[in-house]
């Protein structure tokens, strides 16, 4: 297959990243409705004590089968700033934060409108520090089913996902001398972990 549909999620996990970079270019979807439960609003980042949920807060309301590029950030706790905390508490012993940390910052505390937005700032500046050359494609209709020549990758990656034990080779975790090592976390601790060979363990 050329191509691969998928929806976005908030930071990504290495999964997410190793599934799309098996393609030449990659569609987001962009028509779909919000679906609770999922990656769209939540990251997993791995802190001393093991994995920590990372979940942005939505504007009150029914967001289930509301279209995705509707749903609204809420910003009336101080999410973003308790976020970067956990994760400067998680990375900021890594040997790439100083590399990385400050462009992730300026764009991690922009207070965009639609979770969509936000996520999407967020999805480029994974894609500049792994150095994937995709552009960026945003669908235009809703289809239950894709054309040829595309694979359907939606709602494959999700929380309750279960995989088998050691599906992804172990890098040298910030805390791995006193826990074993945590598969599948956000795309941070990749980044973070091991700046330049990060495309190179995703391929």
């Amino acid at each position: 297959m050329d191509a691969c549909l998928i929806e976005l999620h908030f930071l990504p996990n290495v999964a997410y990243f190793k599934n799309i970079m098996r393609y030449e270019y990659f569609i987001l979807e962009a028509q779909e409705n919000y679906t609770k439960a999922s990656f769209r609003n939540k990251c997993e980042i791995i802190n001393s004590s093991g994995r920590q949920l990372l979940s942005i807060p939505l504007k009150k309301g029914k967001h289930q089968q509301m279209p995705i590029k509707e749903v609204k950030i809420s910003y009336d706790s101080a999410w973003q700033k308790n976020h970067w905390q956990s994760i400067r508490t998680a990375y900021g012993k890594s040997p790439y934060w100083e590399y990385y940390a400050e462009d992730l910052q300026k764009r991690f505390y922009k207070k965009e409108v639609f979770l969509f937005d936000y996520n999407l700032a967020l999805l480029s500046f994974c894609f500049k520090i792994l150095d994937i050359p995709f552009d960026i494609h945003l669908s235009q209709s809703y289809n239950k089913s894709v054309p040829p020549g595309v694979d359907d990758l939606r709602n494959i990656i999700h929380p309750k996902m279960e995989l088998q034990a050691n599906s992804f080779k172990s890098y040298l975790q910030v805390f791995q001398d006193r826990m074993p090592f945590e598969e599948n976390a956000s795309c941070l601790d990749l980044i973070f972990c091991t700046g330049p060979e990060a495309r190179s363990y995703l391929k």
